[in-house]
């Protein structure tokens, strides 16, 4: 994993794992923009920092006067300790940056119904290793927020950043310790979660929450440190009743590793969700659900490797219930003996030793020989 800046303050990000690449020139590949929307709100954010009006320096006694008189394109520089800061109500296009490199955040940092803002660095921690709101950074509604390089370190409580409600978010190339979860999404439109690291977290790394149109792509969810009845999960998703089923939700080339779960998504009576993608990931790992999609629709997991640490009470492997119209390709299992399992075609998926069938159309030879390498697979386990 890196963290760079890349074309946010004026520099180039490089394609990586799945990234979102941007010229040094400031333009898109054209080619990425029809797998990747989310590819446009870093974009349109990078270019519109060329045209920034003036640098502000900004301390912990200015920052709000200096917020509310700040105008488009304009970067805040800030300087020293800051303590909760709340910052809402203004429309910036081009965005408005605020440069946190050298700022110290020692409690929440309160984003509400602002367009167009990037934060781009900044650590987040406290003597206490909590803030008021249970959370270090919180954004409600707004749009076209990028939060770039940031490190929040916490006493195993709390969560790092949530967006609520919110259109164009991304969280990118930053670090999240000791924290019950890292990035939340609840009811976002078009989201991206990039490159990011989740350590010793007590539960969760990241959680995408009755929101459609997100990409989760290259993060690392590793040593996590759980908390006592904590099930934890390096991603999981699920949808809200009342709201619109989660959908259009893609989980690509992240790595989840250590005492987790993987890439999930339970609560089935909630609604399920639509169209969602996990492929491509890793998962190194002492628990059962290493994937999990209940009651997912139009959805496809394919390209995973699977492994079960030593040690692990149960076999790490995929658990797909109900739904309709799912696709589970060529994701390789692999044990602690050294036993591989490996799809071919839409086959097989694995269920606690039961083989999931009914929606993805085996037929009975399939059937019969599926069931035969799962129980070699358990007795031999």
């Amino acid at each position: 994993m890196r963290f760079q800046a890349g074309t946010l303050l004026g520099q180039s990000i490089e394609p990586h794992r799945g990234a979102c690449p941007i010229a040094s020139t400031g333009t898109l590949n054209p080619n990425l923009l029809k797998s990747a929307k989310v590819c446009l709100l870093i974009a349109a954010l990078a270019l519109s920092t060329t045209t920034r009006a003036a640098i502000l320096s900004v301390t912990k006694s200015t920052i709000g006067q200096v917020f509310d008189r700040a105008e488009s394109g304009d970067t805040l520089r800030l300087i020293g300790d800051f303590d909760r800061i709340e910052l809402k109500g203004r429309n910036f296009a081009p965005a408005l940056v605020i440069d946190g490199d050298k700022a110290t955040f020692q409690d929440t940092l309160l984003i509400r119904d602002v367009q167009g803002l990037i934060l781009h660095g900044g650590l987040f921690r406290s003597n206490s290793g909590s803030t008021a709101l249970g959370r270090w950074i919180s954004v409600y509604g707004g749009s076209r927020i990028l939060i770039d390089q940031v490190r929040i370190e916490g006493a195993g409580t709390g969560r790092g950043i949530l967006f609520t409600s919110t259109k164009n978010a991304s969280v990118i190339n930053s670090l999240f310790v000791h924290l019950s979860a890292g990035v939340g999404f609840i009811d976002v439109d078009e989201g991206y979660i990039y490159n990011n690291i989740s350590s010793r977290s007590t539960s969760d790394g990241f959680n995408v929450v009755a929101s459609h149109h997100v990409k989760v792509s290259s993060n690392t969810c590793a040593d996590t440190n759980r908390s006592e009845g904590a099930h934890p999960d390096c991603v999981q998703m699920w949808s809200l009743t009342g709201h619109v089923p989660l959908s259009d939700i893609e989980i690509s080339n992240n790595l989840a590793s250590g005492g987790t779960q993987g890439f999930t998504l339970f609560n089935p009576k909630d609604g399920g969700a639509d169209r969602v993608s996990i492929i491509g990931n890793r998962i190194d790992t002492t628990f059962p659900q290493g994937i999990a999609c209940y009651n997912c629709r139009d959805s496809e997991i394919s390209g995973n490797h699977l492994s079960t640490m030593s040690g692990a009470k149960n076999s790490t492997t995929i658990h797909v219930f109900g739904g309709e119209n799912n696709r589970v390709a060529h994701n390789i299992m692999n044990e602690p003996s050294g036993k591989n399992y490996e799809g071919v075609g839409a086959n097989p998926v694995w269920s606690l030793g039961l083989l999931v069938d009914g929606t993805f159309g085996f037929n009975k030879d399939e059937v019969a020989r599926v069931r035969e390498l799962i129980s070699k697979k358990l007795t031999s386990f």
